[in-house]
């Protein structure tokens, strides 16, 4: 339901990306709330175009991916398996209060894969859109149309999906199958039809394809918020600096 792996696992068993394993029966996710990066970035470092300009987006990750680009800049998050990497338990009422608490207009999930973290992505998104927060994802989109279509309804606003290559590079460096093997199922930029509230593209770059997925937003978005001075937390190793979180009313 979560990845287009579509893994099968074993009892006990975890999936290609390690953030899953069949437990009792049960699919349970060990990248729960286990934050290895947060920065408060602006909206443009996504990036995407002309869609809440001028603001912030109080920004996570967390570990391993679902692609095994051998390019991947955050290879040291990427590449980690859960329980490897140095990270802290973040609650999603923690993060909605920090992002509230550094000014911040949005969120976003990014860094690694978003997808992999996406039972923690749904509790987030409801609680900053009653916040009145924007909800981003920074993706390689290769997730089920479920996912997507659940992320959507929790309050996902906007979405970066990055293109890799072209689908012969894709094929043997991200989703590393052989020329023989074929992925069971086509990217998400084949299925949007399968997510009935992805209305409107954006106009992005030739290296990324941004998608707004509320169009609610469309009289809002182009709106210029006044310069934002931040303090950006360092990722990975950054939480010497500790931002106490404020309570929400």
């Amino acid at each position: 339901m979560t990845c287009e792996r579509r893994c099968e696992l074993i009892p006990d068993g975890v999936g290609w990306c390690q953030t899953r394993r069949h437990q009792d029966g049960t699919l349970v996710t060990l990248i729960y709330g286990a934050v290895s990066s947060l920065s408060a970035n602006p909206i443009e470092k996504k990036p995407f175009y002309h869609f809440y300009p001028g603001t912030h987006a109080l920004t996570s990750g967390s570990w391993s991916c679902n692609f095994g680009c051998p390019w991947c800049q955050n290879h040291h998050i990427s590449k980690t398996p859960p329980g490897h990497g140095r990270s802290r338990f973040v609650s999603p009422e923690e993060f909605v209060t920090q992002a509230i608490s550094l000014d911040c207009q949005g969120t976003s999930i990014s860094f690694n894969e978003p997808t992999l973290s996406l039972e923690w992505s749904l509790d987030v998104f409801r609680l900053a859109r009653a916040q009145g927060l924007y909800n981003t994802y920074v993706s390689n989109g290769y997730m089920t149309p479920e996912a997507l279509n659940m992320l959507v309804e929790a309050g996902l606003d906007a979405m970066n999906v990055d293109t890799k290559g072209d689908a012969e590079a894709v094929r043997r460096y991200c989703i590393c199958l052989t020329k023989q093997a074929r992925p069971s199922t086509s990217f998400l930029g084949n299925r949007l039809t399968l997510a009935p509230k992805c209305y409107k593209m954006v106009v992005g770059n030739n290296f990324s394809t941004p998608l707004l997925l509320n169009p609610q937003l469309l009289q809002a978005i182009t709106t210029p918020y006044p310069s934002l001075e931040k303090d950006s937390m360092v990722r990975g190793r950054g939480y010497e600096r500790k931002i106490e979180p404020k309570r929400i009313s």
